[in-house]
């Protein structure tokens, strides 16, 4: 499914969910022109409260972040990704899986 604004979208991925009933949300991705300053202005936008800082939050100019996002209904561990260009924050995705840390080439 697929939402759109004037200078946002909201791309959302369904997978059904047990027996066939209610679709669960896989994953969503919001994309927002002209981009946020902060990756906590985003979230408060957008009502989420992510997990503290992972060690990337503190690289002088980040490309990725990537927190664990609780959910307070399960107790579940999502994982939640901002993603900047320009200096500005323009996307977060949220992923139904948990946060993955290793690096790229690191053993799973």
């Amino acid at each position: 499914m697929v939402y759109e604004g004037g200078d946002w979208s909201l791309r959302i991925r369904l997978r059904p969910g047990a027996g066939g009933g209610l679709e669960r949300v896989r994953s969503w991705t919001g994309s927002f022109e002209p981009g946020f300053e902060s990756l906590s202005s985003a979230c408060r936008a957008l009502g989420i409260r992510p997990a503290s800082p992972a060690p990337e939050d503190y690289l002088d100019e980040p490309t990725v972040q990537r927190r664990a996002l609780p959910d307070p209904r399960s107790g579940a561990q999502h994982t939640l990704t901002a993603r900047w260009r320009g200096g500005r924050l323009r996307s977060l995705t949220a992923f139904d899986e948990p946060p993955d840390w290793r690096g790229e080439g690191e053993a799973r």
